[in-house]
């Protein structure tokens, strides 16, 4: 569901959500359950920011509907705007990746892979743009029901929810994403490099 200040503006294919205030937001309980080193996850979505840095939570993921509980942002923006990548480990604790700084008005295809195997591995317009250093993978977090995801937003109460959340190493500015979201994919499997080149080239 979307609420606050949110309005229907072109997308990169057909239409897309326009976020413009600080508890704008879309929640749905849709992330798959996971069972910790046995499960690989992908994020696809298509970002088209509207102000240089700041922040912003592109996609938020909690255990509690107001944000809170076992939450961190697979997806945000750090105050200089680069993107940064996060996923959570058992601990739990989480793993963050730098990614680039994402120019305004105009749409980024964005993918984030996750497995056991492979790691995690951020892509920027089909192409690499960072992974995770070193042999093996991450020991993924075990969510145990159907978790929330939150897209432009980390509580559907804005800045006063209060939410705590875990952090990876890279400095990170949760909160409210301005700009605009599109053809959003959740996926329970390791997208190939392939499979994300695709997505970014529909």
């Amino acid at each position: 569901m979307a609420y606050g200040t949110n309005t229907i503006s072109p997308g990169a294919f057909g239409y897309a959500l326009k976020f413009s205030s600080t508890t704008s937001y879309f929640q749905a309980q849709c992330f798959t359950m996971t069972k910790g080193s046995n499960s690989s996850y992908s994020f696809s979505i298509w970002v088209n920011p509207s102000i240089s840095g700041g922040g912003g939570s592109v996609i938020h993921l909690s255990t509690s509907q107001n944000g809170n509980g076992n939450c961190y942002d697979p997806l945000v923006f750090t105050v200089t705007g680069e993107l940064v990548a996060q996923t959570m480990q058992s601990g739990p604790s989480v793993y963050s990746l730098l990614g680039p700084v994402l120019p305004i008005n105009t749409w980024t295809h964005v993918a984030i892979v996750i497995s056991p195997a492979n790691g995690m591995r951020l892509y920027v317009n089909g192409q690499l743009s960072a992974l995770t250093s070193g042999a093996g993978g991450v020991n993924i977090f075990a969510y145990t029901n159907p978790a929330y995801i939150t897209l432009a937003n980390e509580s559907p109460l804005g800045p006063s929810g209060s939410v705590g959340c875990k952090n990876g190493s890279i400095p990170i500015v949760p909160g409210a994403f301005a700009g605009a979201l599109d053809e959003f994919r959740l996926y329970n499997r390791e997208l190939t490099s392939q499979e994300v080149c695709v997505l970014a080239n529909l």
